[in-house]
């Protein structure tokens, strides 16, 4: 059974359906209406059916009031909530226009949904929709110790798996010949791949599409080696440390 959403435009110059004109109204409509569909396919809720998403009952006097019945298929109290960073990207950029279309004409969008007792604003100039924070992304170079699993495919490729990760790693069919030819293959390796990575929370991610092989670094150890440069790393703690007596002392 469709929900029943009760929407009040309402600005300084506004007062009844008369002080709204017809393109103002059709711009409102369809703007929302992008909104709902958007919402619906992100959503994955849009049926193939014939039955529109919402479709506008009747209009009402004072605050310009709009009646509309939603598809029950839609999660609207999650939409009309105001919490935008929950919403689905696209769903947010489509409110984000249609506050920025509201905030121009100095008009707000109020809404009341069967949970509410009372309006409550939801978009435009009372409660301005945020741009959406666009993702934070750099180009880096990475080296991935790891052993690799499989050379080829349709798109040439190397598979290498990183603990529990695999990463699927663009390379060109000579350096696959390469591999191939030295038996690199079910080897462990370390290999440098340019990336673009992705911040999430407090982390950077590699966006694995992008990975892009520069470099094969056969993984050979020189003990001595990685001492001296987790010295550099911890600094004090190895100061005074001598990497050649260090490693003689392990090795008894």
């Amino acid at each position: 059974m469709p929900s029943e959403v009760r929407l009040y435009l309402e600005g300084p110059s506004l007062t009844d359906p008369s002080r709204l004109a017809l393109g103002t109204l059709a711009r409102l409509l369809s703007q929302l209406e992008d909104v709902l569909r958007t919402y619906a396919q992100e959503t994955g809720t849009l049926s193939g059916e014939e039955e529109p998403l919402a479709s506008l009952v009747r209009l009402e006097k004072g605050s310009v009031g709009m009646v509309l019945q939603v598809s029950p298929t839609l999660d609207i109290d999650r939409l009309t909530s105001a919490r935008w960073n929950e919403l689905p990207p696209q769903t947010h950029d489509s409110l984000y226009a249609l506050s920025k279309m509201l905030l121009n004409r100095d008009l707000s969008l109020l809404i009341k949904t069967r949970r509410m007792r009372e309006p409550a604003p939801w978009i435009g100039a009372q409660n301005p929709v945020p741009q959406r924070r666009q993702a934070e992304r750099i180009e880096d170079v990475l080296t991935l110790y790891g052993k690799v699993i499989r050379l080829g495919g349709v798109t040439p490729k190397v598979d290498i798996r990183v603990g529990g990760t695999e990463y699927h790693i663009q390379a060109s069919e000579e350096e696959l010949k390469t591999l191939e030819r030295e038996g690199l293959l079910y080897k462990t390796v370390g290999l440098k791949v340019k990336a673009v990575l992705q911040r999430k929370g407090n982390r950077w991610q590699p966006e694995t599409e992008t990975l892009q092989l520069l470099e094969v670094l056969p993984y050979k150890g020189n003990p001595a080696e990685g001492i001296r440069q987790l010295a550099e790393l911890t600094a004090e703690d190895w100061k005074g440390v001598d990497p050649k007596e260090f490693v003689r002392s392990l090795r008894g």
